[in-house]
């Protein structure tokens, strides 16, 4: 399917990919310390609008979420064997959602103390706010990494968040704004 063709094209240039601390500096250790498998993200949303640069890489993927308008839409893209510690997110106003694209065997995720394996294509929804963990396989790993609105919270607690972290999420935009752009001046050389 297209999108993940879009998913397979951004592994085959994997090394071109941000890593996720130098998009979102507050969780840098999250990404992997030096000579260790690194946390890439190919970030189409972040609680703001969208990065165009990096839509226009992935325009099927891009077509489908702007349908549903999402807070945070990106590919999360695991090295080999990349594990993530226990941690947990701080935005109660939304839920997760992962939709495996590529998997190697034996990837998985553990929430609150359940373990659950990636199966491509299976939708997978759970609570940022609990703690998770995270180890990949031998292989890449890729999900399409979607934060959606809780719809039981009321419309003005989405608002006063994203008004309380605006100045975090600009920043944050801004960075995955400079990354797309070396992205994008990296992939002109090669053709």
């Amino acid at each position: 399917d297209a999108i993940r063709a879009e998913a397979q094209k951004i592994v085959d240039q994997m090394e071109k990919v941000p890593v996720f601390g130098d998009v979102e500096g507050n969780n840098a250790g999250l990404s992997g310390k030096a000579g260790e498998p690194k946390w890439r993200t190919h970030v189409l949303k972040y609680y703001g609008p969208w990065n165009e640069k990096n839509c226009q890489v992935t325009p099927a993927a891009t077509a489908a979420l702007k349908k549903g308008n999402p807070e945070l839409a990106m590919f999360s893209v695991f090295e080999p064997n990349k594990a993530l510690y226990l941690h947990f997110g701080a935005t109660p106003t939304a839920v997760r959602l992962q939709l495996p694209l590529i998997i190697p065997e034996g990837a998985w995720i553990e929430v609150n103390g359940e373990r659950r394996y990636w199966k491509e294509g299976e939708l997978m929804m759970f609570d940022d706010t609990f703690m998770h963990q995270v180890q990949n396989g031998n292989g890449p790993r890729v999900v399409l990494f979607l934060d959606v609105p809780r719809p039981e919270v009321p419309g003005w607690l989405h608002s006063f968040v994203k008004f309380a972290a605006g100045d975090y999420f600009r920043k944050v935009d801004k960075r995955v704004e400079q990354e797309a752009a070396k992205v994008a001046q990296a992939r002109n050389q090669l053709n």
